[in-house]
């Protein structure tokens, strides 16, 4: 068996889909020789190659990702984790305001440490660890990571301690990443201090602050503007909004920071509002949110494009109120009449409220967004519009053929999965996610999905019989002479590739003793390419491990010839 080296490929982050996406192929036979059609369009399946192992759920062993060289990947693959991968170094304290790598004492008081990051080799692929350490011995710390970039950020659990934010990268065959925090001395945090209330009331002389409710905690926070890295902890005001925050010392390197206030739980009728703060920073400030009004119970109704009540679907408001505040609901469930009940904030304006229904997969009904108005006046809330007609799902019709023949492929798994959309000449993704749509190909091969209209990612699963295939399909319904949108959509029939078996063990390095196998382990086997000029995690397949960290795993083979 041939085992596999880690070579890390310095590759850009993924990023989302345009809502217009044309794929370059539907089918193999629109590929040049050597070439499959994929996703992204036709490609050589033994080119940019890469895999994920996940250590499984009996060993400490994370997450690594392995790069094979283009055409190297044979019928029999091993993959060795080695050692386990992390990051260790220290909790220290300056004990001045004036830095000395030389004087500086142990923290061993509780630390929670948050890891946030990106593959290297695997673009769009993120992971993100958290581990608390309730009293780290002489300060030292250890925290198991995967192979990857990341941000690390260590918050002391005393609040008076600002957070302390660096960078590691972890690779596999290094030493471990090495990433040592250095708290500030308390004399050397600025202190911002000041008062936070709802609005002035100018009807009385002099003028009286009008405090928020007591009833909603309320968090403040300040960010750096460029990064969104946090420079103080989350810090709550007091019942009469007084507040004082420890700033972290690299805020005096910025020109301007960002104060974030919000309401600690979400859906209450508080809004979030971010106050923009210079530097340097004043020794006391004054903040007022506005006056975003008072709260109430607004009610609607959800019907399908018959008039029929839908039920079981999701439902929210999001947008601006007064002052200039964001705010967003709790999300509402519709009853079997299809009527919902919010608690909310007027909106600021006209149409400065957007409302999202997003139904069941189970609907005919399709999701929508529409521009809302909330009113309270003399303590009743009322939504413009209170019923909303939903579209139509497009009934999207395909069928999945066995490889290299005309015949209908019978039993394939078929998952449609909605991609976010972040380009700008699009709107925003949704906050309501719409659930992947799954069916079972009869046995001619055919499938239905009721779909919403979008960019879709159609993955086919034949299971042991060919390796999974997949496409990327924009679904926009049809029209007839007239301009009307028609209610059915067939797709072009998808030709499953033929496959090849690849079979390995994953081992690992277990105390003293290599070479140990992983019972379970996890993988996922990539290729990396480009989709619309982004480089792109395309999934190929997917293994578990067996008690002997065998696997087994059926990938689109490199010809038209089934190895």
């Amino acid at each position: 068996m041939k085992r596999v080296t880690v070579v890390l490929m310095g590759l850009l982050a993924s990023c989302g889909m345009r809502a217009e996406f044309t794929p370059a192929c539907q089918s193999d036979d629109q590929c040049p020789t050597g070439q499959l059609c994929f996703a992204e369009g036709c490609g050589d399946p033994g080119v940019g190659v890469a895999v994920e192992v996940s250590g499984g759920t009996l060993t400490t062993h994370p997450v690594q990702d392995f790069s094979i060289a283009d055409g190297s990947l044979t019928k029999a693959q091993d993959f060795d984790l080695g050692v386990p991968l992390s990051v260790n170094g220290e909790f220290l304290r300056e004990k001045t305001s004036f830095p000395n790598p030389a004087d500086r004492s142990t923290y061993s008081e509780a630390v929670t440490v948050r890891a946030v990051g990106k593959s290297v080799v695997l673009p769009g692929i993120t992971r993100t660890v958290e581990t608390r350490f309730e009293r780290p011995e002489r300060g030292y710390y250890e925290l198991k990571l995967p192979s990857g970039e990341f941000t690390l950020s260590a918050v002391a659990l005393d609040r008076s301690v600002p957070p302390v934010t660096l960078g590691a990268t972890v690779q596999p065959g290094k030493m471990p990443a090495s990433a040592s925090f250095v708290f500030p001395a308390v004399d050397a945090a600025p202190a911002l201090t000041g008062q936070l209330i709802k609005t002035t009331d100018p009807t009385l002389l002099p003028p009286e602050p009008v405090l928020l409710s007591a009833s909603f905690p309320i968090d403040l926070q300040v960010l750096d503007v460029a990064t969104n890295q946090p420079l103080s902890q989350r810090f709550s005001i007091s019942r009469d909004g007084y507040f004082s925050l420890a700033v972290s010392p690299d805020a005096r390197n910025r020109s301007e920071l960002i104060l974030v206030a919000s309401p600690r739980d979400t859906g209450v009728p508080v809004p979030t509002k971010r106050f923009s703060l210079s530097t340097p920073l004043p020794t006391a400030i004054s903040l007022e949110y506005g006056n975003f009004g008072e709260a109430g119970n607004v009610t609607g109704t959800i019907v399908d494009s018959q008039g029929v009540a839908v039920g079981d679907a999701q439902v929210l408001l999001d947008g601006t109120v007064k002052g200039d505040g964001s705010f967003r609901t709790r999300i509402a469930v519709t009853d079997a009449d299809g009527h919902f009940t919010l608690n909310t904030l007027p909106s600021r304006g006209e149409g400065t409220f957007t409302l999202y229904v997003a139904p069941s997969r189970s609907s005919r009904a399709a999701a929508t967004r529409v521009a809302a108005t909330v009113k309270v006046e003399n303590g009743v809330a009322t939504l413009t519009p209170s019923t909303v007609k939903l579209d139509d799902r497009l009934i999207v019709r395909g069928r999945v053929l066995r490889p290299g023949s005309t015949l209908g492929a019978g039993g394939v798994a078929v998952r449609a999965t909605v991609q976010n959309v972040t380009s700008a000449n699009t709107v925003e993704p949704s906050p309501l996610a719409l659930e992947p749509a799954e069916t079972m190909t009869d046995a001619d091969g055919n499938f239905t999905l009721p779909l919403d209209e979008g960019v879709w990612r159609f993955e086919y699963y034949p299971g042991e019989q060919a390796p999974l295939s997949s496409r990327l399909l924009t679904i926009k319904a049809d029209r007839d002479d007239t301009g009307v949108p028609l209610p059915e959509l067939t797709l072009r029939d998808v030709q499953l590739s033929h496959g090849r078996t690849v079979t390995g063990v994953v081992t690992a390095t277990t105390g003293l003793r290599t070479g140990q196998a992983v019972p379970f382990a996890q993988l996922r086997f990539f290729r990396v390419t480009k989709v619309e000029g982004k480089d792109t995690s395309i999934l190929l397949g997917t293994a578990v491990a067996d008690e002997r960290g065998m696997y087994r795993v059926v990938l689109p083979a490199v010809s038209t010839t089934a190895q």
